[in-house]
């Protein structure tokens, strides 16, 4: 009898590894991550500690125990109203499901509406968890790749308002997911939800969230309802400079124009990012002039690169790990940086 183990035949093939290697580059090296879409600085408000201190220290006994498998009654209402104004469409409570972060979202939004051979159609540059997701549940990706140009402007302009559901009809022919991780800066709480305005799609993501991990925590569910509700008041009453989210960006402004400033006098080319922490430098001039043979990579000259730089203590990520493989030309020579999230380009 053989002691091996092998995964089932549905993981075949797929490599989830490449963020662990950043993350152990980084480590082994003493860099500084730019390669993690996390704040290295407090950028979370006082008031969701403040929410999730009361919720754990004083909180009735039931927000210790189970709660919905759809989602926290609480925090679904608060979402329902914020997303009804985002959308501009009434959005009601069995319109969301409450996910473990947004990438269980993505999960059950694949393994609910796919069946095995379909084609899914995936734009690059993309997140790479969209094709491993895909294949795993039985799918096919089909990849399309933008020009360089338009690229640069897709990698950066990723809103959270769900803008493809604010088109004419399309609200009830999309999922719109989000993440309490990045809109709070609080990534290690995973929390997320998927919202849609078609019956049918919603069912069939409910199915793949309650075989897999049935409900979300519901501590983290009520601190996150809570502190949702004092921005919303803050919206109503028309107070937008006081909401957390036009502080966060006046802050992240300054570190995006400094970081932008910074790889520009190094001579790299950098591209200024319209609605995201990621910045995307084109770095092939700087390649072009080093001898990276001691930072070997089968996997191309961008990753000699970034292992190059990873040795002088700045981590980065290859922007080619967001193609597939008939792409990746695109994306040689290009590195994302998340600089505009790290607390120490403003200073410590």
């Amino acid at each position: 009898m053989s002691n091996v183990v092998k995964p089932a035949d549905r993981y075949a093939g797929l490599d989830t590894r490449f963020w662990a290697d950043i993350v152990h580059m980084a480590e082994v090296n003493k860099a500084i991550n730019l390669g993690m879409g996390m704040p290295d600085f407090n950028a979370q408000p006082q008031s969701i500690m403040d929410a999730m201190c009361d919720v754990l220290v004083d909180g009735h006994y039931s927000l210790h125990q189970y709660t919905k498998s759809s989602g926290h009654p609480r925090l679904v209402k608060v979402l329902a109203k914020l997303y009804s104004h985002l959308l501009n469409n009434e959005v009601k409570d069995d319109n969301i499901l409450i996910t473990l972060g947004a990438y269980q979202a993505i999960h059950c939004a694949l393994y609910g509406l796919i069946n095995h051979g379909d084609e899914v159609i995936i734009i690059d540059p993309a997140y790479d968890a969209y094709a491993t997701i895909t294949r795993a549940a039985g799918g096919v990706p089909v990849h399309t790749a933008l020009k360089r140009t338009d690229t640069y402007r897709n990698e950066n302009n990723n809103d959270i308002t769900g803008a493809d559901a604010l088109m004419p009809g399309m609200y009830e022919r999309t999922v719109t997911i989000g993440s309490l991780g990045k809109a709070f800066n609080v990534t290690g709480w995973r929390c997320g939800w998927a919202i849609t305005g078609h019956p049918g799609i919603r069912h069939a993501l409910s199915l793949a969230h309650v075989v897999s991990v049935y409900c979300c925590p519901t501590p983290i569910q009520e601190a996150a309802a809570r502190v949702f509700e004092i921005e919303l008041d803050k919206l109503q009453l028309n107070h937008v400079d006081c909401m957390y989210w036009t502080q966060l960006c006046a802050l992240m402004g300054k570190k995006r124009t400094l970081m932008y400033d910074m790889l520009t006098d190094m001579g790299l080319k950098p591209m200024m990012p319209e609605g995201s922490y990621y910045m995307v430098a084109d770095c092939q001039a700087l390649i072009d002039r080093l001898d990276l043979t001691a930072y070997y990579d089968k996997r191309g000259k961008t990753f000699e690169f970034v292992r190059w730089l990873s040795a002088r203590g700045v981590q980065a990520v290859p922007l080619t790990v967001f193609y597939s493989t008939d792409n990746k030309q695109l994306g040689e020579g290009i590195t994302n940086e998340l600089g505009a999230n790290k607390g120490f380009y403003l200073g410590r």
